[in-house]
């Protein structure tokens, strides 16, 4: 199943003809900002995604799944939706990814054995992080130990960075799919809804060795490369669970 149908859309638009339009830029709520513009030729030039095959691919959305990973060598003719949607899922979405697992991981390790065994979770909301429990009760101190834990880092700036590269995502998608209505953008995702939707700590456990997705990289301690493309996957399946769907019928 086809769970980011813009892929789809990417596909003929990749395999059509030459177009160097500009690509519209991201405000901080995730639309597209048609008045603050760039060539599109300027958006993407390599971003390199490594797996076991590390062959470069013409179509980078030719191959379909997510257990393979692909090789972005030089995207040029794709018209400016395509390539803005190529840009916002591989370095867009994974760089602040990595960067919010290694706040992650810097923050858990100060918290106490039995805080980090703990159900619970967090998301990000007006740039501050918020913290949610799940199975397990979080008592008043233990959410002060979390608080803590997490101000040290900089993970509230690269959590609000994933929730606006998503919602543009979003945007984007609904675009590309023009009058069609599956797949992501068919939800209603915004930066303000954002916390409502996604549980961040899910979202960069599914991963990694014990995780749905990235198991297969080369280097498995460059974290933003874990969550290029297949984070996009990685937020559907919490985007389909969790969010209102536009789609008709």
């Amino acid at each position: 199943m086809n769970v980011i149908s813009p892929l789809t859309g990417l596909n003929q638009a990749a395999s059509g003809g030459q177009n160097d339009q500009p690509a519209a830029a991201v405000t901080t709520d995730g639309t597209l900002d048609s008045a603050n513009i760039v060539p599109a030729s300027n958006v993407l030039t390599a971003d390199v995604y490594h797996g076991a095959d590390s062959r470069r691919l013409t179509n980078p959305l030719a191959q379909g799944g997510v257990g393979a990973y692909i090789t972005v060598a030089k995207v040029t003719d794709v018209n400016s939706l395509a390539v803005q949607w190529l840009q916002l899922s591989s370095s867009g979405l994974g760089n602040p990814s990595g960067d919010l697992r290694r706040d992650y991981e810097s923050a858990v390790s100060k918290l106490s054995p039995e805080l980090q065994k703990k159900d619970w979770g967090f998301s990000v909301d007006n740039g501050q992080l918020v913290f949610t429990q799940g199975k397990d009760e979080l008592s008043t101190q233990d959410r002060k130990y979390l608080a803590k834990a997490f101000a040290a880092t900089g993970a509230a700036a690269a959590a609000q960075q994933i929730a606006t590269v998503t919602a543009a995502m979003v945007s984007v998608a609904k675009q590309l799919m023009q009058t069609s209505s599956i797949g992501i953008g068919s939800y209603d995702v915004t930066t303000k809804n954002f916390s409502d939707i996604v549980d961040l700590r899910s979202y960069l456990m599914s991963h990694g060795p014990d995780g749905k997705y990235g198991q297969n990289l080369v280097n498995k301690s460059d974290y933003s490369q874990s969550y290029q493309f297949s984070g996009v996957y990685a937020m559907f399946d919490q985007i389909s669970q969790n969010a209102k769907s536009n789609a008709a019928g």
